[in-house]
C-alpha cells in the first residue's frame, strides 16, 4: 500500500485504538504489513499499552519476525520455518529463536488437524536454553470445512487472555 495509505491507517488505528484492550493484526498472506505499517503497528500497541496478537501468513511481503513484543503470535510450523528460512531444526529450538528476536510472551504454532502446540519464553543459560510447551490436540481430527479454523482458535484465546487480565486486575 502507498505512503499515503499507511499513514492513514495508522491515524486511524491510533484514533480507534484509545481505551482498548487489544489490537489483533492478521494479514492471510496478502502483504498488508510492509515495514512502515508494522513499525507504526509496534509504536501504537506500545504507546497505548494494548495487548498484541499476530497472525501473519508467509504467503506476502509479512514477516512474523518484525513484530515486536506481541502477547502471542499463531504461525502454523510452515509460517514459523518461512520466516527463519529453515525447514531443518527443531521447532523448540525455532521457538527459543522466535522469543529471542520478538520478546513475544507466547508463541502457538498451529498444527492443523494435530492441534497445537503452546511455546513459553525460554529458561536457562544461552545455549541451554528451552521453551516450556503444551500440547492442544484438536477438537476434530477430520474437520469438514478448515477455512476460518485459525482464526476462530486465535479469538477464541484473545477472548480467554483478555477475560483473565480482567479477573487478574479486579483482584
Amino acid at each position: 500500500i502507498s505512503a499515503q495509505v499507511t499513514e492513514r491507517m495508522l491515524d486511524t488505528l491510533d484514533d480507534v485504538t484509545t481505551g482498548k484492550d487489544a489490537l489483533i493484526a492478521a494479514d492471510f498472506g496478502y502483504g498488508l504489513f510492509g515495514p512502515e505499517l508494522v513499525s507504526g503497528l509496534n509504536q501504537i500497541v506500545q504507546s497505548h499499552e494494548l495487548s498484541y496478537y499476530i497472525d501473519v501468513s508467509s504467503g506476502g511481503a509479512s514477516n512474523l519476525l518484525s513484530f515486536e513484543s506481541p502477547t502471542a503470535a499463531f504461525p502454523s510450523e510452515e509460517e514459523l520455518r518461512f520466516a527463519f528460512g529453515d525447514q531443518e531444526s527443531g521447532l523448540s529450538h525455532l521457538a527459543v529463536k522466535y522469543f529471542d528476536e520478538t520478546n513475544a510472551e507466547n508463541l502457538i504454532l498451529t498444527l492443523g488437524n494435530q492441534g497445537a502446540v503452546v511455546f513459553y519464553p525460554p529458561s536457562g543459560d544461552v545455549g541451554e536454553r528451552a521453551s516450556p510447551t503444551e500440547y492442544l490436540p484438536a477438537l476434530r481430527q477430520h474437520s469438514v470445512d478448515p477455512v476460518g479454523a485459525g482464526d476462530i482458535f486465535l479469538s477464541g484465546y484473545v477472548g480467554l487472555n483478555l477475560c483473565q487480565s480482567e479477573v487478574a486486575s479486579s483482584m
